[in-house]
């Protein structure tokens, strides 16, 4: 891996980035339950209130934002990652849930039955594994870190042993 595809990985893989895709993927399951309850109150006919036109394009328009968002993270770790990106089966399973979500929200934004289902069951899949993502790379990012100090302290420890068989020899 080249020295700009490390780098872009890194970024991606920071607390910052992290944190974001957590906080984005709270608000889509936000965005995804409240549209579904919606949907389901008023196909029932129990809830009809006033502000429903302006609450689900709202709600809906959020999350195909997030989407957006979402394949374009996507993108960044195919980039970053390049061929080996997809070896990667929970890697390619989020490319296959974010893109047929997104062709879902914008195609098909009243359709109902087996496919509708299958995609928001995918997209809370996608959420649940997003979150377990996110926490994971966080404590590999920690991980990292502390081999890194490790290693410096072994290398300061072997310095300080040179010194000392020094200091005994004579030297």
């Amino acid at each position: 891996m080249s020295g700009w595809r490390k780098e872009l990985l890194a970024f991606m893989h920071s607390p910052m980035i992290q944190d974001a895709v957590i906080l984005l993927l709270l608000l889509d399951i936000f965005c995804v339950a409240t549209e579904m309850v919606l949907e389901i109150l008023e196909t029932d006919g129990i809830f009809v209130y006033k502000m429903m036109p302006l609450l689900e394009p709202a709600l809906h328009w959020t999350s195909v934002s997030i989407l957006v968002i979402f394949a374009l993270e996507i993108f960044l770790y195919v980039v970053a990652k390049g061929t080996s990106f997809f070896l990667e089966f929970l890697e390619v399973l989020d490319l296959v849930i974010v893109a047929g979500s997104l062709y879902q929200d914008l195609t098909f934004k009243h359709a109902e039955g087996r496919l509708l289902v299958m995609f928001r069951v995918w997209r809370f899949g996608r959420i649940f594994h997003g979150v377990w993502s996110a926490e994971h790379e966080a404590s590999e990012s920690k991980i990292r870190k502390l081999e890194e100090k490790i290693e410096a302290l072994e290398a300061q420890l072997r310095q300080q042993d040179r010194k000392d068989e020094g200091v005994v020899n004579g030297k």
